[in-house]
Formats: C-alpha cells, structure tokens, sequence
C-alpha cells in the first residue's frame, strides 16, 4: 500500500527520473568501495552526488507540486500558482541584475581591506 500513488504516477513517465535512479544506484554500490580504499576526497564527491540523486528524485516525484495538499489534489501549491506575476519577476530580475554585482564588488573589497593575519598588540584584549 502506497501512502501517496500521485508521487509515482508522473515520475514514471519523466526520463530523467532513470538518469537519477542509475545515479543513484550507482553511487549506493560506490560508495562503501571509494570509504575502504581511503580515497575520501572522492568519496566525498561521490556522497554529495548520492545527494544529488535523492533530491532530484524528489523533484520530479513532486514536481509541479511544491506542497500536496492532504485534502485534495486540487488544492495544492503548485510552481505555477505560487510563482510571481511576470512584471514582479521582471522587475527582481533588473534588481538581481544590478545588486548582486554590487554585492560581490563590495565583499571583494572587504576581503582585500582585511586581508593578512591579524596580529595581537599590548593594546589588545
């Protein structure tokens, strides 16, 4: 018995979700191989793309849901009912645009400005 059949119903039919699932398998058998041959940067790469995996099958088992109603179907937050009108996402764009180059300008600055060591003098704590 299945507690939710619409999680299955659509991913069935979306070829990504066998690309994950091979992902997915693959790393599972991987993994424990990579963890006793001591190589942990890899499997370090290999648990994140494990990650990867799992969230990408729940995307697409969800997907266009973004929270199921327990209800009805019907009454589910969808990505096309909860997105913004396309003016507010114009308008985030332009402001994305223009603030994030700033935001970035302004840490590189910060990290220039304050890099080194930091050197402890009688005046400090």
């Amino acid at each position: 018995m299945v507690g939710s059949p619409f999680l299955f119903e659509s991913s069935m039919k979306n070829p990504f979700f066998f690309a994950f699932l091979i992902l997915l398998i693959g790393t599972i058998v991987y993994l424990p191989i990579v963890i006793k041959s001591g190589k942990y940067g890899r499997a370090f790469l290999v648990s994140s793309l494990l990650i990867t995996a799992m969230l990408g099958q729940m995307a697409l088992s969800l997907f266009p849901r973004l929270v199921p109603s327990s209800i009805d179907l019907a009454y589910s937050l969808t990505v096309y009912n909860a997105s913004s009108s396309p003016m507010t996402l114009k308008t985030m764009l332009i402001i994305a645009l223009i603030g994030v180059p700033i935001v970035i300008a302004y840490s590189a600055f910060i990290h220039y400005v304050f890099r080194g060591k930091v050197e402890i003098t009688e005046e400090s704590y």
